[in-house]
C-alpha cells in the first residue's frame, strides 16, 4: 500500500499537484474532498474554503497562468478546469458544477474566463476562450461555449424569470454571444444571437 501511494505521489509531485496526504490534511481541512485518491489539484492555484470536490476532479494551472477559486463551490465528478498560455480563470463563490462533464479550458494566449457567484453549469459543457459569466448566470445542456457573455442577475431561485441572469441552454455550439439579464438563447446546432428571447417565455410568472 505504501509503495502504491509513493508511486501515485511521485506523479503528483512531478506535475505540480498536491500529494494525497496534503489533500487530506491541508486543503481537506477547510474543504471537503470526497475521494482524494482521484482528485488532482495544482499547488499553484488559489482555493478558498468550504468547497466540495467530488471524485475525478482536476484543477490545473500551468506556470505563468492563474486559477483562483472562491468559497462554497460544488464541483461534481469529472469537472475539469485547466488554464494555460498566460491566461486566467476566476471563479467566485457558491457556484455549482452539476453532474455531467463540465470542462473549462482557458488556453488561448492571455485569455480570461470569469465566473461570478451563484452560477450553475448543468450538462456536458465545454467552455473555451474569453468568457464572462455574471452572478446568477447559467448554462444548461450539451454545449460548447466560445467567447460568450452572460450578464448578471438573479439566480435560478429568483421568482421573476425576467430578473434572472443570462442563460444559454440547448445542444450545440454557442459562439460570440451576449445574453442580457432576463434573456435566454435556446439553441440546437449553431446558436444564433438573433434567437434571444425573454426567459418568461419558458417560465411564466
Amino acid at each position: 500500500m505504501r509503495a502504491m501511494l509513493e508511486h501515485m505521489d511521485a506523479f503528483r509531485k512531478a506535475n505540480g499537484y498536491y500529494s494525497i496526504e496534503e489533500l487530506i490534511t491541508g486543503i481537506g481541512s477547510t474543504n471537503t474532498i470526497i475521494d482524494p485518491f482521484s482528485v488532482l489539484i495544482g499547488k499553484n492555484i488559489y482555493l478558498g474554503q468550504g468547497n466540495t470536490i467530488h471524485p475525478s476532479v482536476i484543477l490545473h494551472a500551468e506556470n505563468g497562468s492563474s486559477l483562483s477559486i472562491g468559497d462554497d463551490n460544488l464541483f461534481s465528478s469529472c469537472t475539469r478546469i485547466e488554464v494555460a498560455n498566460n491566461s486566467s480563470i476566476i471563479i467566485g463563490d457558491r457556484n455549482v458544477f452539476y453532474d455531467g462533464t463540465v470542462c473549462i479550458k482557458c488556453n488561448v494566449e492571455n485569455g480570461e474566463v470569469i465566473i461570478g457567484n451563484n452560477c450553475g453549469f448543468d450538462g456536458r459543457i465545454n467552455i473555451f476562450g474569453k468568457c464572462f459569466f455574471g452572478n446568477g448566470s447559467r448554462i444548461i445542456g450539451t454545449i460548447n461555449v466560445y467567447n460568450c457573455v452572460l450578464e448578471e442577475g438573479g439566480d435560478s431561485t429568483e421568482p421573476n424569470p425576467d430578473n434572472r441572469a443570462g442563460l444559454i441552454k440547448g445542444i450545440g455550439t454557442a459562439r460570440d454571444l451576449k445574453v442580457n439579464a432576463g434573456m435566454v438563447i435556446n439553441g440546437f446546432g449553431d446558436f444564433d444571437q438573433s434567437k434571444i428571447e425573454p426567459q418568461s417565455n419558458y417560465h411564466k410568472t
